[in-house]
């Protein structure tokens, strides 16, 4: 048995609804653990007591923060649990009880494993050959993201005739400004006080190469 069945079956042992459809600590998970505390509190009274738990909470923090920290019910979760659980207290807010429960299913089937699988595997999915692991992916993923808003907008900085002039440049001469400031846009460069580089940067070639690659994934993904 590999760890992706390993996990398929020790997820169905602990999950509160025992029939899961969506993989572990996934978004599709979340919202999937909200419908279930929505439409069954029967057979867990506890559900609708930490529902109403919730809800008083984030009266309090919209009233405090006065209604600047977000702290209504999400509808459809994009992150997987840990990183829901980061946003809530960045914002802050209190969790929504679907994502609590989300990461408890992850931590139950990473004990019921008993040293079969690592964390990563339970709460990110098993390391992908030639990517890495979940944080590594996440990090080429934000790269990629600020570069194509570079790409998109240039420097927010500019004067319009300067975005303009940015638009028409080519792919390439963009890669190089962005790789020239240590893969970041020139604008929070600058700010930081970081000088370009020219003259030592990665193959601008290879990196468009990789951010192709990462619009057509992301295309095929939606």
């Amino acid at each position: 048995m590999d760890k992706q069945e390993l996990i398929h079956h020790l997820h169905r042992a602990v999950a509160i609804d025992r029939e899961p459809s969506a993989r572990l600590c996934t978004p599709e998970r979340i919202s999937e653990i909200g419908e279930v505390l929505k439409t069954n509190t029967s057979d867990y009274p506890w559900r609708e007591s930490f529902e109403d738990i919730w809800r008083y909470l984030s009266e309090i923090q919209r009233d405090y923060y006065q209604q600047i920290s977000m702290v209504e019910r999400e509808n459809d979760y994009s992150s997987n649990c840990i990183e829901e659980l980061d946003f809530a207290i960045d914002m802050p807010r209190f969790p929504a009880p679907e994502v609590l429960i989300a990461i408890s299913e992850a931590f139950r089937v990473y004990m019921a494993a008993g040293g079969a699988l690592e964390l990563e595997d339970v709460f990110f999915g098993p390391a992908k050959k030639g990517v890495g692991n979940y944080a590594a992916r996440k990090r080429k993923e934000q790269l990629y993201n600020d570069f194509e808003f570079y790409v998109n907008f240039g420097d927010i900085s500019m004067s319009k005739e300067e975005i303009e002039k940015h638009r028409e440049s080519s792919l390439e001469s963009k890669a190089i400004e962005y790789l020239a400031h240590g893969k970041m846009n020139p604008h929070f460069a600058r700010v930081l006080n970081r000088t370009p580089n020219y003259y030592d940067i990665s193959d601008p070639e290879s990196y468009l190469r990789g951010y192709r690659r990462w619009k057509r994934n992301k295309r095929t993904t939606k």
